[in-house]
């Protein structure tokens, strides 16, 4: 009975539980969303809170309540699938919005990687902000960087590289990270981006320039030439 199948989820043996997860979606009974629901709140088994979550999605019955729940949950694995599951909410529902971005400050890699991805669905500053803070944070993880670079897209681009290019105040923006993002911004055919960019790179502070400031700009000169490009172009387009 699908009551039964509901309980089969806090088995320890993951076949069954597999199986009863399975048979749950296949049902497609939503009486048993209620149970699942109980499950993803109350379940003393972390596998268990995981799987009645996916089963929900897999029903269509996974309410914000419910997102919030696994948003906080003490395991990685299930808010880094309750992230993923938040998707089409980001910027629809502040609660939700807000508790994703909230995650950009883990330092746990699986959570960095799946909110690099999913927050390539939000064109907003508040996500561009964290994925800045992810590439940053992440600069050396090739992954997550792989995950940021295909979340970009020609909204967001100029946002993420703009803030990357602040860098901190206690060391410059990364080099190699900033390079990429002109790339990628030169591609897109990011004018806008691009100005900003000569913007930042070209300001002097304390009437001086900073190593990382040419690096950049031979960078930016680097990029366009290979794509046959002209910087002067660009800027004049804008």
């Amino acid at each position: 009975k699908t009551d039964e199948l509901v309980g089969q989820l806090e088995l320890s043996n993951g076949i069954l539980r597999d199986l009863a997860h399975q048979m749950i979606v296949w049902n497609g009974d939503k009486s048993t969303v209620a149970s699942l629901e109980t499950l993803v709140r109350k379940s003393l088994t972390p596998q268990a809170r995981l799987q009645a979550l996916c089963a929900l999605d897999g029903l269509g019955e996974v309410k914000v309540d419910t997102l919030l729940t696994a948003l906080g949950d003490e395991q990685p694995a299930i808010r880094r699938h309750a992230i993923r599951l938040s998707e089409p909410l980001l910027g629809r529902s502040a609660q939700i919005s807000d508790a994703v971005l909230k995650h950009a400050e883990e330092s746990d890699p699986t959570i960095r990687l799946q909110l690099a991805y999913s927050l390539g669905e939000w064109n907003e500053e508040a996500a561009a902000l964290a994925l800045a803070k992810i590439a940053i944070a992440s600069q050396n993880d090739p992954y997550i960087i792989a995950a940021v670079m295909s979340s970009l897209n020609k909204e967001n681009v100029g946002p993420v590289l703009a803030a990357v290019m602040g860098g901190s105040r206690k060391q410059p923006p990364p080099e190699r990270l900033v390079e990429r993002l002109l790339a990628v911004a030169t591609a897109l055919g990011d004018n806008y981006a691009m100005v900003k960019a000569v913007s930042t790179i070209t300001q002097a502070k304390d009437g001086k320039f900073a190593a990382w400031q040419f690096t950049a700009l031979a960078g930016m000169l680097d990029v366009t030439a290979r794509r046959k490009q002209s910087l002067d172009q660009k800027l004049d387009d804008k």
